[in-house]
């Protein structure tokens, strides 16, 4: 299995069109200029709306500083760096407010595509991915974890992906990560 990686800091900032924040962008599959997932992590400095984004499904992880509220025409969310990953449509566009202070935020964006994002801790864990999936491991922190038997230590704030030829397992053994699984939508 061929594995990418690469660590955020090894990825350029951008400044948001608003002046809201910047972003680093981490991956983009298939290319950069026409993704159907896109992975970046971006720090959002002041309250402001985010950019929208038609038939993309999108997920947003708080990775540090106390959180933010997420706001739309007809609910809210409260998402902190404990929060479990939240999952909502790229339009309309929410507005984002600081609880306190910038956050340093994971972002994931799918186009027909189909997934999950979730927050990986717990020791021991196991997880089946199917063949054809695209999975991705964003390490919160310094993390440890077992694929098809084979050990991976992955560094604090980077991610590592691939699309699986077969079904694979997955084994937790340390540290936190964020882990994604995109698959075809009639898949």
């Amino acid at each position: 299995m061929n594995w990418q990686h690469v660590a955020l800091h090894d990825c350029a900032p951008q400044a948001w069109r608003n002046g809201g924040g910047i972003t680093h962008e981490l991956a983009t599959w298939p290319t950069p200029s026409d993704w159907r997932w896109r992975v970046s992590v971006a720090r959002i400095d002041r309250d402001g709306p985010f950019s929208a984004f038609d038939s993309v499904q999108r997920w947003f992880a708080v990775l540090t500083g106390d959180g933010v509220t997420l706001s739309w025409p007809s609910q809210q969310r409260v998402v902190t760096p404990e929060s479990a990953p939240v999952s909502f449509a790229g339009s309309p566009a929410c507005d984002a407010r600081l609880l306190s202070g910038s956050t340093l935020d994971f972002n994931l964006m799918a186009r027909g595509l189909r997934g999950t994002l979730t927050r990986q801790s717990a020791a021991q864990a196991q997880a089946i991915w199917p063949a054809g999936a695209h999975v991705g491991v964003y390490a919160c922190d310094d993390c440890v974890w077992v694929c098809d038997g084979i050990t991976v230590e992955q560094s604090a704030h980077s991610l590592r992906w691939t699309q699986l030829m077969t079904a694979s397992s997955g084994t937790w053994l340390r540290g936190t990560a964020l882990v994604f699984v995109l698959q075809e939508e009639d898949a």
